[in-house]
């Protein structure tokens, strides 16, 4: 390159800069035919991410119409919001409810004021003592506070009950005037409805008076049913106005009561929410299908032509969208086993079509149908099969289904207590239960409790112990015959051979009428005098196939390609071997959501593109790079030989001047 040893043709008078610029710019050409190679493969990259955020915003639109509880989701209408609110969740089921709301649910609340004279201060002393808050319907949540000079006032006591954080809330009211006033302390139950009843029992140098009842906890009241002549309503009573356990799946909110008014409550499918999935995903679906035909448009007047323009990988993606999307599915009504059924098609640009009357119909007739032609769905002749998930590997059974055998039901850890439970405990006792070496509770049992009553109280722990109590007999079994079950057993919450549970008690034996374990620790492994069934798993075959069983999930055995049950999951709950048939078909939103996922995962066509346009790029800047040293090294050789050539003719010049001067003096000298 031109610089300090430039000698821009001094000798010979050629523009040695210029020459070797012009030279050096033929020389690079094949440098910038490799940029240009570059900017081609970058834009061809670029392409290719953007189609692939295209493919996955469609695969998330497909992810709500993939799965059947889809299409089983409801909503809850109630003719009178004021009074009755629903909301519809999991597990509900269409119908129609007449309802009555007779109460609400409200809580407790007394007014203490002062035992003499008004209490004129909140800061107004009050005595010292105990103070006992007993629940008439749950002795567990009693408690006691103590009054001392510490907190002696109306103030004081109020903070220490709030303090104790337990089901009564305190706060202070004055019922008087500003100029006048009397002060009362207002205790509130936390919770509602007959459990929140309770009294309070106060020392008697305790001066404050806590008789008077200003609201009785009392439980909701609702009449199923709205009456007539001939009928005869249900009436049901619960502790709270969120009902969650009346009707299977839904939760109802008391807002008022209203005794005399029936209200109608309808849970209806949500199929406006299922339209708008299928809406969202045709709109997604055009796009796309605009971004791929883009690609490959030619104009013949500017003869510009599109980066991925005749790319395979974009033509086989093309055409897996519209297999799958004009295809039929397997397995189900062949009135609906195409989109074309439910008023979606294919028009010539290949975008998706919705006729507005024909889903709205299907949706509202056959919302069934329209469920087993997006979506996975599994049917068994037993209902003790479920389907619990599927992998885009899982193929749809023939019309004649698949065999299920069960060769052994999965099983709870159970250990029964050695001795019958024929009286009432004898005596305050400790249980312990554990499920695990970190999972110990232990459940206090008071004197005087049944064998029902002991099965309740241990059951309240069911969360933190993760076992749960049943009555049975001496085996461990549950008779159908009530009086047969005298005997205490504790089962694990969890099935499965790595499930357990373990129990012992604070009084041996024999102490006389106990729960029957004794104060050493007993097991579903090591029983003692009792009985005790051991945890286990389900085990047995899907078409044929041994699969492998966790608890009660029977799953396809991975790594057979072959296999047509590839990743199938199942829950039986059977407690005894059986066999039965399953019918699986594979929806189409779950076909194409499995066929994107793949396009679009690591080892997929769209990612193995971009990773061949990557390496290209790469490749292109070792090879710019290694040119341009060459270009360098060639520019600088070709001043080196210009310097080179000027010296020579520098040289050849001197050497001329002095034969001239020689030929000058020796004319010189002739001619003298």
């Amino acid at each position: 390159m031109p610089g300090t040893s430039s000698i821009n043709g001094l000798v010979s008078g050629l523009r040695t800069d210029e020459i070797v610029s012009k030279m050096m710019e033929l020389a690079k050409l094949p440098q910038m035919k490799l940029q240009a190679d570059k900017t081609d493969a970058q834009l061809r990259l670029s392409t290719w991410q953007n189609l692939n955020v295209r493919l996955m915003a469609v695969k998330s639109k497909l992810d709500s119409l993939a799965v059947p509880g889809a299409f089983e989701n409801c909503q809850a209408n109630s003719s009178d919001m004021n009074v009755l609110q629903a909301t519809a969740g999991v597990g509900a089921s269409p119908g129609s409810y007449y309802l009555k709301v007779i109460s609400r649910a409200q809580g407790h609340q007394i007014a203490a004021g002062s035992s003499g004279e008004a209490f004129t201060s909140s800061a107004a002393a009050i005595g010292t003592g105990e103070i006992r808050f007993n629940f008439a319907n749950d002795s567990t949540k009693d408690f006691t506070v103590s009054v001392d000079s510490a907190n002696n006032t109306l103030m004081g006591l109020r903070d220490s009950i709030n303090k104790a954080n337990a089901d009564v809330r305190a706060s202070i009211i004055n019922t008087g005037s500003a100029s006048n006033p009397a002060y009362q302390l207002l205790l509130t139950s936390v919770d509602t409805g007959d459990v929140s009843q309770f009294i309070v029992d106060a020392d008697p140098s305790i001066t404050v008076n806590f008789s008077n009842i200003v609201q009785k906890g009392t439980d909701a009241e609702i009449q199923f049913g709205g009456g007539g002549e001939g009928s005869q309503p249900i009436t049901v009573r619960k502790s709270t106005n969120t009902i969650t356990d009346l009707i299977s799946g839904v939760t109802l909110n008391i807002i008022n009561h209203s005794p005399d008014k029936t209200i109608k409550l309808d849970v209806v499918r949500g199929t406006g929410v299922i339209k708008n999935s299928i809406e969202e995903f045709v709109a997604q679906y055009n796009d796309l299908t605009d971004a791929i035909s883009e690609q490959f448009n030619f104009d013949p007047t500017t003869k510009i032509t599109q980066p991925l323009m005749g790319s395979w990988d974009l033509q086989h993606v093309q055409m897996t969208l519209a297999s799958l999307t004009g295809g039929v599915v397997s397995g189900v009504d062949k009135q609906f086993s195409a989109l074309a059924g439910v008023g979606i098609t294919l028009d010539m640009s290949g975008h998706l079509q919705i006729d507005d009357a024909v889903l709205n119909k299907v949706l509202a007739n056959n919302l069934s149908d329209v469920s087993r032609l997006f979506a996975s769905n599994m049917s068994s002749d037993s209902t003790h099969i479920s389907m619990l998930s599927s992998t885009g590997a899982t193929q749809p059974s023939s019309a004649n289904g698949w065999e299920v055998n069960i060769t052994q039901a999965a099983r709870q850890a159970q250990v029964t207590a050695a001795s019958a439970f024929t009286q009432n405990l004898g005596a305050d006792e400790v249980l312990t239960i554990y499920t695990s070496p970190t999972n110990t509770t232990s459940i206090s049992l008071n004197q005087g409790w049944s064998l029902d009553r002991v099965v309740s109280e241990i059951n309240k722990y069911t969360a933190q112990t993760g076992a749960t109590a049943i009555a049975t007999r001496a085996d461990g079994s549950v008779s159908s015959i009530a009086e047969e079950n005298i005997y205490l057993s504790v089962r694990s919450v969890r099935y499965g051979g790595d499930a357990d549970v373990s129990v012992y008690s604070s009084l041996a034996i024999d102490s006389g009428n106990t729960a029957g374990f004794g104060d050493a620790v007993v097991s579903s492994l090591e029983p003692g005098g009792g009985t005790a069934l051991r945890a286990l798993d389900v085990a047995g075959t899907i078409n044929g196939e041994l699969c492998t069983g966790k608890g009660q999930i029977l799953t396809a055995a991975p790594g057979d390609p072959m296999s047509k049950i590839q990743g199938l999951s199942l829950l039986v709950t059977s407690s005894a071997e059986f066999s039965s048939k399953i019918y699986f078909t594979k929806g189409l939103a779950t076909s194409l959501r499995d066929a994107l996922l793949d396009m679009t995962s690591s080892t997929g066509a769209i990612s193995n593109a971009q990773n061949t346009l990557t390496a290209e790029m790469s490749d292109i800047d070792n090879n710019i790079a290694a040119f341009a040293e060459r270009l360098q090294a060639q520019e600088d050789k070709l001043y080196t030989q210009f310097s080179a050539m000027e010296a020579q003719l520098a040289k050849l010049q001197r050497q001329g001047d002095y034969l001239t001067q020689q030929i000058t003096a020796m004319n010189n000298t002739s001619n003298k």
